[in-house]
């Protein structure tokens, strides 16, 4: 069943391993969705609802072009890493790309926008030296501080992101999304325990965070139906540590910082999931557990 009023969103990076997903959980609750990448969807997004666009979103003309008409942006396109690019080329996609994509919501009156950031942008995907927690759980004001390059992208969007929200009166939020993963591909492959049992033993830049693709794709939808208005950051992701320790254990061994607050709390994940519970009724399904059980299940 679709939404009461569906919406034209312009989802960018829409062929890519999350945008795929956010198409299709978008078309599949009566959306209508102008599409912009480099190269075409997989088959299991294209939709007759579906407008597909080739673009550069560094390209300021093209980009004003085809947010024109659009009630909502979720803005995914970006390099998701430092590596095998030079920084240059990184902050043209990221965030050139990012400002053309604002610039166009501002000017075309677009009234909703999700931006994507990344728990990179505290400085938890790429660091040179480990990270230190500042409070548990992290919350969004968590001070930021980016090692890399891929980093320093992703605040200096949160930045224009919160500038856009001073000069209209467009809504935005900002995704901080850990790593993410396809939880049933992992499993076919094998890789899943042993990620888990590994995990246990190595201290995560992220602090153990993930999200199921799926779930991600259903973050997002909620977050671009939500009437939000002004600016919010969330972290979609599940309320649970990609290792077979606890969260205490695991801060025990390697977060003593914030160890005291780990023991006070009932918290599964080291990131403050309130906000995105109680603002876009968000909740992650899927856990490597869960995905592993259902195994087990079948075979019982």
């Amino acid at each position: 069943m679709g939404p009461l009023n569906p919406m034209r969103i312009l989802v960018t990076g829409a062929a890519g391993h999350i945008g795929r997903r956010v198409v299709s959980e978008l078309i599949d609750h009566g959306h209508h969705v102008r599409a912009i990448d480099r190269k075409p969807l997989p088959l299991e997004a294209q939709h007759e609802n579906v407008e597909m666009v080739y673009a550069d979103i560094a390209d300021p003309l093209t980009i004003m072009t085809h947010v024109a008409g659009c009630d909502a942006i979720i803005h995914l396109a970006a390099y998701p890493t430092p590596h095998h690019v030079s920084a240059s080329e990184l902050m043209r996609v990221n965030v050139i790309g990012t400002t053309n994509i604002l610039d166009a919501a501002v000017a075309h009156g677009v009234k909703r926008a999700i931006i994507t950031s990344s728990v990179g942008a505290l400085g938890h995907s790429f660091p040179k030296t480990p990270c230190v927690l500042d409070h548990f759980p992290i919350r969004a004001d968590h001070p930021r501080r980016p090692q890399d390059v891929y980093g320093l992208s992703k605040l200096m969007n949160e930045e224009n992101a919160l500038t856009a929200t001073r000069q209209s009166d467009i809504s935005i939020i900002v995704m901080r999304p850990p790593y993410v993963a396809d939880l049933q591909h992992l499993k076919n492959q094998g890789w899943l325990p042993r990620r888990v049992e590994w995990s246990a033993q190595h201290r995560d830049n992220a602090f153990w965070a993930y999200v199921d693709v799926n779930d991600l794709a259903v973050a997002y939808r909620l977050a671009v139906e939500a009437d939000l208005p002004g600016y919010h950051v969330f972290y979609p992701m599940a309320d649970d540590v990609m290792s077979i320790a606890s969260t205490l254990e695991l801060a025990e061994k390697f977060v003593p910082e914030v160890l005291e607050d780990v023991r006070k709390s009932d918290s599964r994940c080291f990131y403050d999931l309130a906000p995105i519970r109680e603002k876009l009724g968000f909740e992650a399904k899927r856990t490597w557990k869960s995905v592993l059980e259902a195994d087990e299940d079948k075979k019982a």
